[in-house]
């Protein structure tokens, strides 16, 4: 028999066994029927049938419980723009995260209290979101002039407010309807003294005063937390304006209305809005006032 006539011969000894009518034989060996060659039965065996076994049971793995931690915030913190209890239009109450329909202050359910739009600033706001301190409110009517209304639509400078009581003194009322050299105002606590309150119920020169932020100066401040020398350079960059600086180098008052360039002020074009917020008092760092103006 032939190699092909084995093949053929194994393969129909495979489809008669796998037939459902194939009998179990049980004859005497005479009659069994021939087996294939060896050639055949490897052939055969190559050929059989793929086995198909039943899938094992499942098993149960014991997994140790996952922990999961609760997030810390409800929105992703970005480089410009820390999570904190001073988001804007979210309540300032700590552990609370519910919109308001104010720029900055308190939810209804913890007194619907508006604040100043600054960040940090306990004062309530005016017109515009933000405080008189911060550039809200009306500001005064002269050409020029951006300090806040008093009344009569000028400023205490122009005129605004309550003036002092004395005979022929046109200063603004301090306290009681005098100014302060006529007795207006608060007086210090210190015994003896009758100099007017800078600070904390007391003059300059018993307590009432601040001490520079920068490091190693023993200065007075003499507003925005610095002394006269280390806050020469974070002024506001308008002529006569002593306020420190929030926008571009201009306080915030002035940079709604003028733009700083490099040949100084100039006003800004109609239309074009106001530069973003920036904490940054001007481009000069602290530790470079420190380490120019050290003692």
């Amino acid at each position: 028999m032939s190699y092909i006539d084995d093949a053929h011969y194994a393969f129909s000894c495979v489809e008669f066994a796998s037939s459902p009518s194939f009998p179990m034989y049980c004859g005497s060996p005479d009659h069994i029927m021939q087996l294939p060659s060896k050639d055949a039965s490897m052939m055969l065996y190559a050929y059989q049938p793929p086995t198909f076994y039943a899938p094992p049971s499942p098993i149960c793995i014991e997994y140790p419980p996952m922990i999961f931690s609760a997030p810390t915030c409800l929105v992703p913190a970005s480089p410009q723009f820390e999570m904190t209890n001073d988001m804007p239009s979210v309540c300032l109450t700590n552990g609370c995260h519910a919109r308001i329909p104010w720029r900055r202050g308190h939810c209804r359910d913890h007194g619907a209290v508006k604040k100043c739009g600054h960040p940090g600033c306990s004062r309530g706001p005016q017109r515009g979101g933000f405080c008189i301190t911060h550039g809200g409110g009306r500001r005064c009517s002269v050409d020029g002039c951006l300090k806040a209304v008093q009344t009569a639509g000028l400023c205490k400078s122009h005129g605004g407010g309550i003036r002092c009581g004395a005979d022929g003194c046109d200063k603004s009322s301090q306290g009681g309807g005098y100014c302060r050299k006529h007795g207006g105002g608060k007086r210090c606590a210190a015994a003896s003294c009758d100099k007017g309150v800078q600070r904390g119920s007391y003059c300059a020169k018993h307590g009432g005063f601040q001490y520079c932020k920068v490091d190693g100066c023993h200065r007075t401040d003499r507003g925005g937390g610095f002394c006269d020398v280390h806050r020469k350079n974070m002024a506001c960059a308008f002529s006569g304006c002593m306020r420190m600086a929030r926008k571009q180098g201009l306080c915030v008052a002035h940079a709604k209305r003028y733009v700083a360039t490099r040949d100084g002020v100039e006003p800004r074009a109609m239309g074009c809005p106001p530069t973003s917020y920036s904490t940054a008092t001007s481009p000069i760092s602290v530790s470079e006032h420190s380490a120019e103006y050290a003692i």
